[in-house]
């Protein structure tokens, strides 16, 4: 691992020349850089992050790389730190430049290079429901099963991200150490493609497991379509896209048009939350 090194580059004003010898103005003061976890650390915290402040100064450009990729993350409102947006992966070799400034003295430049501690016992996603790619209802949960059991499950719910082109307010509810449900409060609004990404490399779910790698997968809301029927022996009711059909018979799908009916948009998997 090459070492850390942090350059001042001095900015002189335009036209300063033998004058500047004969002012003995004071020199500005450089920005400092700090990074967290320290360059050349060797078995540093995944699970705490990348962090990067300026003491002094503002930063202007933060570029963290690990094998190849680059690292995600924000600067706060004043410039003066940057966050990962999520965990480190175990046992791999980070690479990060940031440049801070001043207002009128010189820029600092901080590069090196840093490693991470590996999982002794690495947490993965063993299944998740819907598949990618598949077409489900409007009621279908996102069902996630790991391969061990999760003790910190907090910090393994932040790490799990939901995004849908149409808003939706959801939550996380463990059944179980290795199962977790995603659940919407109201149904998935219809004809949408959904991306589930599972941040886990890095993030600590028990003493010792950290997630090993990230998984992202993406599925399709189809047809809105809801079957409605009451413990009295009522009719089916069903609702599909916008138009309700109703079975005197009780058996329900008789009645649907065929197009409606081959849609695969049945509500599959149990009710949103109430």
């Amino acid at each position: 691992m090459r070492p850390a090194m942090a350059i001042v580059l001095a900015l002189l004003p335009a036209g300063a020349g033998a004058c500047a010898a004969e002012t003995a103005a004071a020199p500005a003061t450089p920005a400092v850089v700090r990074v967290q976890p320290a360059f050349d650390a060797r078995r540093a915290r995944p699970d705490r992050g990348l962090r990067v402040t300026a003491e002094g100064g503002r930063l202007t450009k933060v570029l963290a790389y690990v094998e190849g990729q680059r690292v995600r993350g924000r600067f706060d409102a004043a410039r003066t730190t940057w966050r990962s947006d999520w965990t480190l992966k175990p046992g791999a070799e980070y690479t990060v430049t940031a440049t801070a400034a001043t207002a009128t003295g010189p820029v600092t430049v901080a590069s090196g290079r840093f490693r991470t501690r590996p999982a002794s016992r690495p947490l993965r996603v063993a299944t998740v429901a819907p598949l990618p790619g598949e077409t489900v209802g409007v009621g279908m949960p996102i069902v996630v099963d790991f391969d061990a059991p999760v003790r910190y499950r907090a910090a393994v719910e932040r790490a799990l991200e939901v995004r849908s082109a149409g808003p939706v307010e959801g939550a996380w509810r463990w059944v179980g150490d290795t199962r977790v449900v995603y659940r919407t409060r109201t149904f998935w609004q219809p004809r949408q493609q959904v991306t589930f990404t599972a941040h886990l490399a890095g993030v600590r779910a028990a003493p010792g497991v950290y997630g090993a790698d990230d998984m992202t997968l993406a599925f399709t809301v189809g047809r809105a379509r809801i079957d409605a029927k009451s413990l009295r022996g009522d009719p089916v009711t069903i609702t599909a896209t916008g138009r309700e059909y109703t079975d005197d018979n009780g058996w329900g799908f008789w009645r649907l048009p065929w197009d409606e009916w081959r849609s695969g948009s049945a509500l599959d998997g149990s009710s949103p939350v109430p």
